[in-house]
């Protein structure tokens, strides 16, 4: 107990090496938390949905477009046992970016499966079906994950000494 009180107090007193333990163990357990949700989406099955809206829209407060964030807004509907369902989320990563970087949501968006004009994959939780995706994790963003989260563990590695 002495000793997670001493962390703290160093923590509160900027001690560098008890601010890297702190932010690393945080983005570890993040990061951890992060790959475990994508690894049970990832495992999700499909329906086909019809895609109602799909674009890139303004987010946060309004400001000239050289300074304005950017995210996506898609909506979609699709059955499920019967029941009907509308989702509105894109991807386990929500990306938000600036005028200059749009094309990474366009990328991002490149990857909704459409099975026709109007139609496209939607990607919902069995155990909850009006949780859904309309693009599944794939390896590219699992390895991401990883490294996002190794990176601060082989930090923290390296100030201790290991």
């Amino acid at each position: 107990m002495v000793e997670i009180h001493s962390f703290f107090e160093k923590l509160l007193d900027g001690d560098k090496q008890a601010i890297l333990i702190a932010a690393s163990t945080y983005f570890i357990l993040m990061g951890l938390m992060s790959l475990i949700y994508q690894l049970r989406v990832k495992s999700w099955p499909m329906t086909v949905g019809t895609l109602e809206t799909a674009e890139i829209s303004r987010w946060g407060v309004p400001r000239p477009p050289s300074d304005q964030t950017y995210a996506t807004k898609v909506e979609y509907t699709y059955t499920v046992n019967g029941e009907h369902y509308t989702g509105k989320r894109l991807s386990p990563w929500q990306i938000f970016v600036t005028y200059n970087l749009k094309f990474v949501i366009k990328w991002q968006m490149s990857r909704i499966i459409k099975t026709s004009a109007d139609e496209v994959t939607v990607f919902y939780n069995p155990a909850s079906p009006d949780k859904s995706y309309l693009i599944k994790p794939n390896t590219t963003s699992i390895i991401t994950t990883i490294i996002l989260f190794g990176l601060p563990a082989v930090l923290l590695l390296l100030e201790a000494g290991l």
